[in-house]
């Protein structure tokens, strides 16, 4: 019984693809295993510290450094890093910032041309 519900949970990790998914993998493993050794508990907690690096490349890579493009995309990807990540991350912050710079700058050449 062990093993099936230790391959089960496994093949559910490249399901995961949110810290909400993780946390709801994370609760479903506690719940099989209560505090049993398995070594999904590891899997799991690969899975996280991975998928935290791939948002910290793609916040960083995605849009180059520091970010340009259009406003909403960029917007859009900054709400969704603060949500997975937390507004206290460093690379959110970092990228939160310099949005906020380039929809400033953005406002006030726009604000000029229609002058």
């Amino acid at each position: 019984f062990r093993q099936h519900s230790d391959n089960k949970l496994t093949a559910l990790i490249p399901q995961c693809r949110t810290m909400a998914g993780l946390d709801a993998l994370d609760e479903a493993i506690l719940r099989e295993f209560e505090d049993r050794p398995t070594k999904l508990k590891g899997r799991s907690r690969f899975a996280r510290v991975s998928y935290r690096e791939y948002l910290e490349s793609m916040a960083q890579t995605t849009f180059g450094w520091p970010p340009t493009g259009n406003i909403p995309p960029l917007s859009s990807l900054a709400r969704w890093l603060a949500h997975e990540l937390g507004e206290d991350h460093i690379i959110v912050q970092d990228f939160v910032a310099a949005v906020r710079r380039l929809r400033k700058k953005t406002e006030e050449e726009a604000v000029a041309r229609l002058a």
